[in-house]
């Protein structure tokens, strides 16, 4: 990150209340530390967080207070990071999509036309005949008629 960078997040920060500095370069300097080996995109979340409030309070940071805000803000990123290769590894360990054959597929749909036809409904007629087929005649003739 450069130092253009770092006086933009100030300049973006300046809209809030701050004390008169004695020395701007050293104030600036201390900044330049503070966020010494911060990211760019870390720096504009922490900008962005502290004008949202962020600090609990209304003031310009504090040098260890922004830096605060950009760890924060690399937290966040590496957890969506690692969030999205785990996404990715779960995707990968996914079972491949199946290919059925030809003759599976005409078996699969033989069954299926069997099922559908075993569900046409049935004349009272052809379904008492379908029940004596299955029982035994001699159980059949004890139960009584309800007649």
């Amino acid at each position: 990150m450069t130092k253009q960078d770092l006086a933009g997040a100030l300049v973006a920060l300046s809209c809030l209340p701050k004390r008169l500095s004695s020395n701007p370069e050293i104030e600036f300097a201390a900044y330049e530390t503070a966020i010494e080996g911060v990211m760019f995109d870390d720096l504009a979340m922490a900008v962005k967080a502290i004008l949202k409030d962020a600090l609990g309070h209304a003031f310009f940071p504090a040098p260890p207070e922004l830096r605060r805000q950009c760890n924060a803000a690399l937290d966040v990123r590496a957890t969506e990071m690692a969030r999205a290769a785990q996404r990715q590894r779960e995707r990968e360990q996914r079972l491949p999509d199946v290919v059925h054959s030809p003759e599976q597929r005409a078996r699969v749909a033989a069954l299926h036309r069997a099922f559908h036809e075993s569900l046409k409904p049935m004349s009272e007629a052809e379904e008492i005949e379908e029940i004596r087929k299955k029982y035994d005649p001699g159980a059949l003739a004890a139960i009584p008629d309800r007649t």
